[in-house]
């Protein structure tokens, strides 16, 4: 059952990148960077009340051992209530706020139009919540699917008709409204769907403290382009979103499916009485068995691979990626801790960790954005050298996992590493001589590094090599089913 949610999870997230790809490639050949700016501020503005809309009440869902009709109505009840005041406090107080802020009415427009999707959100979030939690990924296929074609299409649309930075605006709206569409065909029969005030403190007194947690994820996700906005600029904040959104060809490609997975399946095998700790370190070896050579790859390449996605215009971030790279590889390897210690219903510790990484990760942007971007992307260098720490001492003094125990399980995954760095240097190095086209030489080289890692795989005995086997001898049972 696992495999089957994570072999659906991973087609949603490859056709959802796919999409994506395809808008962001026409959208910014259409759009400047300072037009990218101003959207990008927009959005990472209103991050930080995003999660208040949910407040921790997806999680609550996922991981709450007993789950009755009256707990799914007051969880109704605290998205419903949260998403309809918050939209009221971002048109009225909000917008008008950021756009004296940054003395741009822009702001203003792309925030006030963005309050709709507030208001939508109450009516999808609970119904994905109950799929996740029941690891029915087929159905949030479907959803996820339709809902990232419709915001892509639309983005394009826009964008060509002139719409210029309103065009994402108006692509989070349309996502919004197919998300609803697309939940009231998949939606589970019992699923309540009036709110009610019952069992409200019981939910209430569970997700506010992994709202506390999110919510101060979200700031820390928000405050790199709030403060680039204001003290470099739109085009900074352009600049650096571009650069994220490199990075972030990962958590699309892999981690979102992990994460839509991972903790439902914590929750559940814990809701059993399995202990978690095989699970994690297993778990942890295949993410840094894959994110690993991802980012060193990113690194050797950032220049090529910028080119090729964005043209010549944004070629500025290529040392900018290069250390956003080194941040999360150091990230990825404890990648899984939040989803661990929520799924044993330890909220308090997953608050006392972003109480504590947040306020730091604040203050070093602050320190170091009016130095320049570059200056500021190391920020998330040292941030995660912290974080890796305290993780580290939690797993070890908490939950008796030496650091010892975590370097024997990831082993495979550093021998991996280390090939595909020698062999991304090597073809660094001999880049000089040749004389190729930057697409194909680009897909050479991918390639090439493709069949080095799953060599390496097989030859340090890593647990993917048992994952793709079964995966090759599923799809050779499929084809033959097919001939017959």
């Amino acid at each position: 059952m696992l495999r089957k949610a994570i072999l659906f999870s991973l087609s949603s997230s490859y056709l959802t990148i796919l999409f994506e790809f395809i808008s962001v490639i026409i959208v910014v050949r259409l759009l400047s960077p300072e037009e990218m700016g101003i959207f990008a501020l927009s959005v990472s503005f209103l991050a930080v009340l995003r999660v208040l809309r949910d407040f921790g009440v997806s999680q609550y869902i996922v991981q709450e051992l007993n789950l009755t009709t009256d707990r799914l109505r007051a969880a109704f009840s605290i998205t419903l209530c949260l998403g309809w005041l918050l939209s009221v406090l971002i048109y009225f107080i909000a917008a008008p706020f950021a756009a004296s802020f940054y003395e741009s009415n822009e702001v203003k427009q792309v925030l006030q139009l963005l309050t709709v999707s507030f208001l939508l959100f109450p009516f999808g979030a609970i119904t994905l919540a109950y799929l996740r939690r029941t690891l029915n990924f087929g159905a949030r296929f479907k959803v996820e699917v339709s809902v990232s074609l419709v915001k892509a299409s639309t983005a394009i649309s826009c964008a060509m008709y002139g719409l210029s930075y309103m065009s994402l605006a108006w692509a989070s709206i349309a996502e919004a409204i197919a998300t609803i569409l697309m939940v009231m065909v998949v939606r589970p029969k019992g699923l309540p769907y009036l709110p009610g005030l019952r069992s409200l403190k019981h939910v209430f007194s569970t997700s506010w403290k992994l709202a506390g947690g999110g919510f101060l994820i979200f700031i820390w996700n928000a405050a790199p382009a709030l403060i680039v906005g204001k003290v470099l600029g739109f085009q900074a904040v352009g600049l650096l979103d571009r650069g994220l959104a490199t990075i972030n060809i990962f958590n699309h490609l892999l981690s979102k499916s992990v994460d839509t997975v991972v903790l439902p399946y914590f929750s559940s095998s814990k809701r059993a009485g399995s202990t978690l700790k095989n699970e994690y370190l297993k778990s942890t070896c295949i993410i840094t068995g894959i994110a690993w050579p991802f980012f060193i790859f990113l690194s050797f390449n950032a220049e090529l691979l910028i080119t090729v996605l964005y043209g010549n215009t944004w070629t500025d971030i290529a040392p900018l990626v290069v250390s956003l790279s080194v941040a999360r590889m150091l990230f990825f390897s404890c990648y899984l801790y939040e989803q661990w210690i929520v799924a044993q219903g330890r909220s308090k510790d997953f608050l006392r960790l972003q109480g504590l990484l947040t306020p730091i990760g604040v203050i070093l942007i602050i320190l170091t954005a009016p130095y320049g971007l570059l200056t500021a992307s190391y920020s998330f260098v040292i941030l995660a050298v912290l974080r890796l720490a305290v993780v580290t001492y939690s797993l070890n003094s908490v939950d008796h996992i030496s650091p010892l125990n975590l370097i024997r399980s990831i082993q495979p995954s550093i021998y991996i590493a280390l090939a595909i760095t020698g062999g991304c240097w090597g073809l660094y190095l001999i880049e000089p001589f040749l004389n190729l086209h930057p697409v194909i030489y680009l897909a050479i080289k991918a390639a090439l590094l493709v069949f080095v890692w799953l060599g390496c795989v097989f030859i340090f005995r890593h647990p993917l090599t048992s994952e793709i086997v079964n995966l090759f001898q599923h799809t050779r049972l499929y084809i033959s089913r097919k001939n017959l």
